[in-house]
């Protein structure tokens, strides 16, 4: 699926989960995501969380991310990340 990301919006509650939990920065995920074509992307539906869309990317340094946003109620192309991770973590 193609997808155009030209947004991430981060709570600080979810900055501060990827950033204790799986060492990543919302700075991190939006490097890797935003205004990026080369990106992949699939909908994800999860039996508690509902539909999102999962995005995999490669990080500048080289490292792949997986990502997941939901959509923004009020913009096109804006998006609210929910969790990431890199890949080789689970």
């Amino acid at each position: 699926m193609k997808i155009w990301v030209a947004q991430i919006e981060i709570s600080r509650a979810v900055e501060s989960k990827i950033r204790t939990k799986h060492n990543l920065s919302g700075r991190e995920v939006r490097e890797a995501i935003v205004g990026r074509s080369d990106i992949a992307a699939f909908m994800d539906l999860h039996p508690i969380h509902g539909q999102r869309i999962a995005i995999r990317a490669k990080s500048f340094d080289g490292n792949v991310l997986l990502a997941w946003l939901v959509p923004s109620n009020v913009e096109l192309d804006v998006y609210r990340l929910v969790t990431a991770r890199t890949e080789n973590m689970r």
